[in-house]
């Protein structure tokens, strides 16, 4: 979403928000609310979300971060700490506009939320493995992100993206 903000601008970066998360909460939200699924599944859906943004089979494996639909699946699986990762993440990423700094911590603050409150009983001990592997996840794919955070040269909400031409190959 935070690439298609750039490129497009900040309607279609919105808009964007919105379909990763809701592919994300909308199948999670109905496997536990209304259908009823066992609880050991849930955290392996809400991983699975995470990776099919990651690596969607409709763009050659190629896709985002798993930022928006690991939020969002946090929020179904656990709303408290859905509400930790947004109001820690929300405050840093208009405090400083580096989206992928906000990113990292709040994927960092939510795991950490569900797996102490999965391990002091409030949800099923499982819900750890969503909250650690979700953010291990995240954080990992956001090493070049922390690599241009410490050098000084990482991209701030708002700045415009640089368009490459694709390479056109006429064979």
């Amino acid at each position: 979403a935070t690439n298609v903000a750039r490129t497009c601008g900040p309607m279609w970066g919105l808009f964007a928000l919105i379909l990763d998360m809701g592919k994300a909460a909308i199948p999670l939200y109905l496997a536990v609310y209304i259908i009823g699924t066992p609880k050991w599944s849930h955290s392996f859906m809400g991983l699975a979300a995470i990776l099919g943004h990651v690596y969607p089979i409709f763009t050659s494996f190629k896709g985002g971060k798993g930022v928006a639909s690991g939020w969002a699946a946090l929020i179904v699986l656990s709303p408290w700490a859905g509400l930790a990762a947004t109001i820690t993440a929300g405050p840093l990423i208009g405090i400083t506009r580096y989206v992928s700094l906000g990113s990292i911590v709040g994927s960092a603050v939510g795991g950490g939320t569900i797996a102490v409150l999965a391990f002091l009983g409030y949800y099923p001990t499982i819900y750890a493995i969503f909250g650690t592997l979700g953010a291990a996840v995240t954080i990992a794919l956001h090493r070049d992100n922390i690599g241009r955070l410490i050098r000084g040269e990482e991209s701030k909400l708002g700045d415009e993206a640089e368009i490459q031409p694709r390479n056109q190959d006429t064979s």
